[in-house]
């Protein structure tokens, strides 16, 4: 996966990877909501934990990797060590928030709960 990352940040540029890359998270998304709410049984499971793989493979292969190549590139030298500590220090924050919040909207909206969080990469 590596090498094809390496591959991935040399050939195309960092705005590119980052559309494509939500784009086909998006997708994924979508998707696994339709399996959710269309099938049943066991190939419903079958089928989330497959799109879900994907995803994660997707995830890694263009926004895992790509948030830390462009946060090294944007702050100068002199205070990139501080710069990317605070900018991770909000990033857990927020992974913090969305995760705490995600069961509680679920709970609440049943799995029409995801496609609350789909609209920000939806609209770009």
């Amino acid at each position: 996966m590596l090498i094809g990352v390496l591959f991935l940040v040399d050939r195309f540029k960092r705005k590119t990877i980052i559309i494509y890359g939500f784009a086909i998270m998006a997708t994924l998304h979508l998707i696994i909501a339709a399996v959710d709410y269309t099938l049943v049984g066991d190939l419903k499971a079958t089928a989330i934990w497959l799109l879900g793989a994907l995803f994660v493979g997707v995830m890694q292969g263009s926004m895992g990797f790509i948030t830390w190549v462009v946060l090294a590139e944007l702050f100068p030298l002199k205070f990139r060590g501080l710069s990317m500590g605070i900018s991770v220090f909000f990033m857990w924050i927020m992974n913090a928030v969305v995760s705490y919040l995600f069961p509680l909207l679920q709970a609440k909206l049943g799995p029409w709960a995801s496609l609350l969080y789909l609209r920000p990469p939806l609209t770009i």
